[in-house]
């Protein structure tokens, strides 16, 4: 039974791991396209802006006017996609050096491009249950994923909360054991 739990187990993980990575570049998709049509949009808006001021060259307020909306449009637009870039950056576990740019993994104290050090960044990880596909658990004997209806495990007998009392227990006998040394 042993081989078979372990390909169950495998196909489990190997499932899991390939809806993530799937979920991921998808994610990443949707935000390369949204620059894409951010870049479009910022196109035209210079194509506009470029008739408007043709059309009023003879009233220098009005041209100031029009530029002032659109460099106001403009850098909206550059917010946006900086924050999309920083997303992209994150869904691959990357960050921008805050002083040269250079891209470097997330968890980097110091830029191996210029060595200057970083600002921590916190990556909210996802608890287990947060991982876990709806209406299901890991069991607390063998720690499969299992139905959240099951009572007993269907793979390995455990009851439900029965192995987490005995760990509870171990837990505190290990905390009175470090208490008596103290």
């Amino acid at each position: 039974m042993g081989f078979f739990d372990d390909i169950t187990k495998k196909i489990s993980e190997t499932t899991t791991s390939v809806s993530e990575k799937t979920d991921k570049i998808a994610k990443e998709s949707r935000l390369k396209k949204k620059l894409t049509e951010n870049s479009t949009k910022e196109g035209k808006m210079y194509n506009e802006l470029g008739k408007l001021v043709l059309e009023k060259k003879d009233d220098i307020e009005e041209i100031k006017k029009v530029i002032s909306e659109y460099t106001d449009k403009f850098d909206e637009m550059n917010k946006e996609n900086e924050s999309i870039r920083n997303e992209i950056l994150l869904l691959n576990n990357k960050k921008k050096c805050v002083n040269c740019g250079a891209e470097i993994d997330a968890q980097s104290s110091f830029c191996p491009e210029c060595g200057k050090e970083q600002e921590k960044q916190v990556v909210e990880e996802k608890t287990e249950e947060e991982k876990l596909p709806e209406g299901k658990r890991r069991c607390v004997g063998c720690n499969e994923i299992i139905e959240i209806k099951y009572t007993f495990c269907p793979l390995c007998g455990a009851q439900n909360g029965e192995v987490e009392q005995s760990l509870e227990g171990e837990v505190i006998e290990e905390k009175k054991e470090k208490e008596k040394e103290n």
